[in-house]
């Protein structure tokens, strides 16, 4: 049967598309269907009756489909009291006797009865074949049980006579592998002792090689390092590992004489912080080496280059060195020649940013 949910919205459907077509179902349409319908024939006061069932259901005079479907249980449990028929019997018997009757909800039903009814025949010849097919599919099986049965035997014997044959030629190969693995076995037993001594005797002989040419490498190394240490200390005259503010470091002097050169006497100050691994030089002219040594020319009167390189005067020169320290850490190595370096209570140090540029403050 067609569900009654769907006659019922089928019904509120084509009331709505009654003049004036709406979304709702309002009194005058409701009561044309009433009085079209019949619904509460032999009823006492039956157009009162339903209107009083409008008026409790609708909303604003007006109703939608949840409101009528409500209206319709109530005239059917007017109509088919519930002391004879239940909820569902007593509002398919009003929908058949009334509702049906309405040509548009009429088509709607004898659509769906027949979808419903082709449904059902195709159900029912999807049934038959599958019933044939499942016949026929026994008949096969029976008929492919015996042949295979046949094949079976048939294969049984087969295969002994097969396994038979493998197993006497496996057995003969068998023989023929054990007479090849002796032979093997003895070859590469004679192998491997020819292959030893003479792997030991090549070993022996490439490590009094490379014996040989690691004592010639050292010595070749010993020697030009030898050579390049008297070379860098050949012009090294003073080397000292002193304090500089309480911060131990490595003071060379190395004297450049580019006489040959056309040009002047140099002195080249090499200074090395290990804690920061720091390396710095300046490099004095003979003029500025005078500079440095003011005072002592004013004591001794004028010295020559060969005097000013004396040990004592060079000693002086590490004294103007000086370290640049900011919040506990090393920047840079100074070297003062003009003998003057300030002397205050340092209150404060930081590094400064000024137009991308950095500055000791």
């Amino acid at each position: 049967k067609v569900p009654l949910n769907d006659v019922i919205i089928k019904t509120f459907q084509t009331m709505c598309n009654w003049h004036p077509v709406s979304s709702s179902i309002d009194m005058f349409k409701w009561a044309r269907l009433a009085r079209k319908m019949k619904f509460l024939t032999g009823a006492k006061n039956s157009n009162h009756r339903l209107d009083m069932i409008f008026m409790k259901h609708s909303l604003n005079r007006k109703l939608n489909v949840a409101q009528f479907r409500s209206v319709l249980k109530d005239i059917a449990a007017i109509r088919f009291p519930p002391s004879r028929y239940d909820a569902h019997e007593s509002m398919e018997n009003l929908l058949w006797s009334t509702v049906a009757m309405i040509p548009t909800v009429n088509k709607m039903i004898w659509t769906r009865a027949q979808a419903m009814a082709m449904i059902d025949e195709v159900r029912r010849v999807c049934a038959q074949t599958r019933i044939g097919a499942y016949f026929r599919m026994l008949q096969c099986k029976k008929n492919y049980f015996k042949i295979r049965v046949s094949v079976v035997l048939i294969q049984k014997y087969v295969r002994c006579d097969l396994m038979r044959r493998r197993t006497s030629r496996t057995l003969l190969l068998l023989r023929y592998d054990r007479i090849f693995r002796i032979r093997h076995l003895n070859a590469t037993v004679c192998q491997k002792h020819w292959r030893g001594y003479k792997r030991r005797y090549q070993f022996q002989m490439y490590k009094e090689e490379r014996q040989r040419m690691l004592q010639e490498a050292r010595a070749q190394r010993r020697k030009k390092l030898q050579d390049k240490f008297r070379r860098c200390m050949q012009n090294v005259i003073y080397r000292k590992v002193q304090r500089i503010q309480s911060i131990v470091a490595i003071v060379w002097i190395l004297l450049r004489d580019r006489r040959s050169f056309s040009q002047d006497v140099e002195l080249e100050i090499q200074v090395f912080v290990p804690a920061p691994r720091l390396s710095k030089y300046f490099r004095l002219s003979e003029n500025e080496i005078a500079k440095c040594l003011d005072n002592f020319i004013l004591e001794r009167g004028p010295m020559s280059l060969e005097e000013m390189l004396n040990p004592f005067f060079i000693s002086h020169l590490t004294s103007r060195l000086w370290l640049q320290v900011v919040d506990d850490q090393l920047l840079t190595v100074n070297f003062n020649t003009t003998g003057v370096i300030e002397k205050g209570d340092l209150v404060h140090s930081s590094i400064v940013e000024f137009h991308n540029v950095k500055y000791v403050l």
